[in-house]
């Protein structure tokens, strides 16, 4: 019952398939029949072999052409932090070394001091948290407004 669905289906998209590969394979298979084509693929296979007996250098090369690229690999080493006895080639090494830590005035502060809401709401008026203020203020306004949270919901205001 399957076998002539699947045979159906085959013949279907089997000539589908097969146009399409055809249309996609023929040209790349196909020899340059134009002459300039033809003469641009010459010159590529012969540049290849020039280049490959040389060692991978710079074909046909004149001193003003060396010259050109001697100053642009210095500009480049010196654009990107080469020197003179400078591989550019290489990875540079990095070397990350340890920050000593500073010590923090926010392990000094203070806990706010145990008190009725008014207290509270009377240091957040000294504090003015709406300016900006050095990082210590902000740390103990954050600390107030917690522990002035905290204490509403035990007191249920």
């Amino acid at each position: 019952m399957l076998v002539p669905q699947f045979l159906s289906a085959t013949r279907r998209t089997l000539p589908i398939i097969l146009r399409r590969n055809i249309g996609i394979c023929a040209p790349a298979l196909q020899k340059a029949s134009d002459p300039i084509q033809q003469l641009f693929i010459d010159k590529v296979k012969e540049y290849r072999q020039k280049s490959s007996s040389l060692g991978g250098k710079l074909v046909d090369v004149n001193p003003e052409i060396e010259k050109e690229l001697a100053s642009e690999l210095d500009k480049l080493a010196k654009q990107y932090g080469g020197g003179e006895g400078t591989d550019m080639t290489q990875f540079p090494n990095f070397k990350f070394t340890e920050q000593p830590l500073q010590e923090s005035n926010h392990a000094t502060l203070s806990l706010p001091y145990p008190g009725t809401p008014n207290d509270y709401r009377e240091r957040i008026r000294q504090l003015d948290c709406s300016r900006p203020q050095p990082d210590t203020e902000k740390y103990y306004c954050i600390i107030t407004f917690y522990h002035i949270i905290r204490q509403a919901r035990r007191i249920r205001l």
